[in-house]
């Protein structure tokens, strides 16, 4: 009777919608409204609501720009094949990012997030992976939650990116929205702390269905970096820019790297807790990635100012991480993404 009338309805159990740049929101539980509400380009499409404004309220701790959340509830009309392909063709919308359990129907959603992912990003936490989980899906949902191997392989097949938790799905729609993604997957790391490089030379190197290298630094790059840095620091990749890093330091080693042809992608590690460093830093990083034409992903620590200086990074339009596992992460997700759209 509902379809007759040209009407659809979305839901029932479900939270509702919140599209920040037509200012509105059904939403009824607290959800970060005021973090979120100068609006941003992620399609947010959660089958549960409260897995949604949780992620999402979250995640606005260190900036997240949201086109839209929809809350798809049980689905019985509008499911997730629906937003996808209107959010697919929205000018405003740069990346769609989708909590599901159960399908609707997966054929459809397929060759509807291959066409979308040719231009926009498409990422899917899709829950119920174990046996146990799919049972409590059928529970929750109503509906049978396909094999995850069967999910994994069909997924890269038609270029949807995957992630495993709440958090990675925020992470990767938070970088996928706005950055571009490399010409390769050499990364070249800059770091006061050397231990820092280290950890992050491991989560690079570490075998992955999204491989990554280290940058081999030609010598003339080396050659600059010595030029601008203690005798005793180190102009390997990763390179330890030592407590003696400032500012400038930091900017102008990037700035030498961005014009080394074996360097795709940068992953910059800034602590301000060596006495050259100061929040300057930010504006500074802001300028640099602005011009690089390379990504330049941030990972970030100062206590207990962590959130508030990686969300002023991200009003720059610099993406930051509070960890080197999460700004590795960030790395895969956009190398991941330049692999898609060569296929």
């Amino acid at each position: 009777m509902v379809k007759d009338c040209g009407s659809h309805i979305l839901g029932p159990n479900t939270l509702g919608i919140f599209i920040p740049h037509e200012n509105i929101d059904t939403i009824f539980v607290e959800h970060g409204d005021r973090a979120l509400g100068q609006g941003g380009g992620v399609a947010f499409i959660a089958q549960s609501g409260s897995v949604g404004v949780e992620a999402l309220g979250y995640e606005s701790n260190i900036g997240f720009g949201l086109r839209a959340f929809i809350g798809l509830g049980n689905k019985i009309d509008l499911d997730e094949v629906d937003f996808l392909r209107y959010f697919g063709k929205d000018p405003y919308t740069t990346c769609i990012a989708l909590y599901i359990e159960s399908f609707a129907n997966g054929r459809s959603f397929l060759e509807t997030a291959w066409q979308v992912a040719k231009t926009k990003p498409v990422i899917v936490l899709k829950a119920g992976r174990t046996t146990t989980a799919a049972s409590a899906v059928a529970s929750h949902t109503g509906r049978i939650s396909g094999t995850d191997m069967v999910v994994d392989g069909v997924f890269r097949q038609f270029g949807i990116q995957r992630a495993f938790g709440e958090e990675q799905l925020c992470d990767a729609a938070r970088v996928l929205s706005i950055v571009k993604p490399p010409r390769g997957n050499k990364v070249a790391i800059v770091s006061p702390a050397g231990g820092y490089g280290v950890m992050a030379t491991d989560e690079i190197e570490m075998a992955n269905i999204v491989p990554l290298a280290m940058a081999r630094l030609s010598p003339e790059t080396r050659a600059v970096i010595r030029g601008l840095m203690p005798p005793f620091a180190s102009v390997q990749n990763p390179i330890d820019l030592t407590t003696k890093a400032t500012d400038d330091i930091t900017i102008e080693v990037i700035s030498v790297l961005l014009k080394d042809a074996e360097v795709d992608i940068i992953l910059c590690v800034a602590l301000f807790a060596p006495a050259g460093m100061s929040d300057g830093l930010i504006r500074k990083l802001a300028g640099a990635a602005s011009d690089a034409g390379k990504p330049i992903i941030v990972v970030l620590q100062f206590g207990p100012f962590t959130n508030s200086y990686i969300s002023r990074l991200y009003d720059y339009g610099v993406i930051g991480f509070p960890s080197i596992a999460r700004g590795v992460a960030a790395v895969r997700w956009l190398v991941e993404r330049a692999n898609i759209q060569s296929h």
